[in-house]
């Protein structure tokens, strides 16, 4: 497995392992109307149009955020030697891995972003501040919010609510204005547990010890033992447990690494 940096024709399957993650996940579900099953029976249409409609609403997301100043994303690609193991695993289980047009399997993602004001996070923000970015971004935002009143597969209720929730939450300091945030980390089900995650979490961490910055991610209950393990310490919760009934207690752990 490799990371490379992300292309435009990588929208799809980024969008597609993330709708996959997001069934599994309890604050997802709180706000996601989309089927449960990730590869529906076309001939249960209903089930099939919620899928496609929770992924092509993912998708618009994920296009604007990576356009963003500051925004880095890194896809995570099977090499060569890797596809015929993985195609025999697959063979074994359901569902499939997403793959782009170059034909290569692309198993997971990170979103990063570089806060501040240095000389170094001026560098990270400069390919979003040109012009043709800020334009792409114009239109993919105008686009989110056109579409985004008519988006059946959330709820706009509930999402404000989480979005509220979330908010008040631990946060960094005014005074820590240099640091990499981890916005987004997602790797496909069936290639989860497999060290693709700490692999993929490498490249933020070389980049904080060279600019000596900390990083900060607000992470599911399922994603904190990989922080942990990779040098995160806990220092806030954002508990949701009154308003998502589920069998267990649903937090949202807030981690820094660097401390």
């Amino acid at each position: 497995m490799h990371l490379r940096p992300y292309r435009n024709q990588d929208a799809d399957a980024i969008a597609a392992i993330k709708a996959r993650c997001d069934l599994v996940d309890p604050l997802a579900l709180f706000y996601r109307r989309s089927s449960t099953n990730p590869d529906p029976d076309p001939q249960q249409k209903g089930d099939e149009k919620r899928w496609r409609t929770h992924v092509k609403s993912t998708r618009r997301s994920l296009c604007l955020e990576i356009l963003m100043p500051g925004t880095v994303c890194w896809v995570l690609v099977l090499d060569d030697e890797d596809v015929e193991a993985e195609n025999n695993r697959q063979n074994q289980k359901h569902g499939s891995s997403a793959t782009t047009n170059n034909n290569e399997t692309v198993v997971g993602f990170t979103i990063w972003s570089r806060h501040g004001s240095s000389d170094m996070a001026r560098r990270w923000q400069g390919h979003g501040e040109k012009l043709t970015t800020r334009v792409k971004a114009f239109v993919s935002h105008l686009n989110l919010s056109i579409r985004y009143p008519f988006d059946s597969s959330i709820d706009r209720h509930r999402m404000a609510q989480f979005v509220n929730r979330l908010k008040s939450g631990p946060c960094p300091e005014p005074s820590e204005k240099e640091r990499w945030e981890l916005e987004a980390m997602y790797i496909h089900p069936l290639y989860q547990r497999r060290g693709f995650g700490g692999r993929a979490l490498q490249w933020g961490v070389e980049r904080a010890l060279q600019e000596r910055v900390r990083i900060w991610v607000w992470s599911t209950d399922a994603g904190k033992p990989l922080y942990l393990k990779n040098g995160f310490d806990e220092v806030g919760k954002v508990d949701f447990g009154d308003i998502i009934h589920h069998s267990e207690a649903v937090t949202v752990s807030v981690m820094v690494w660097g401390m």
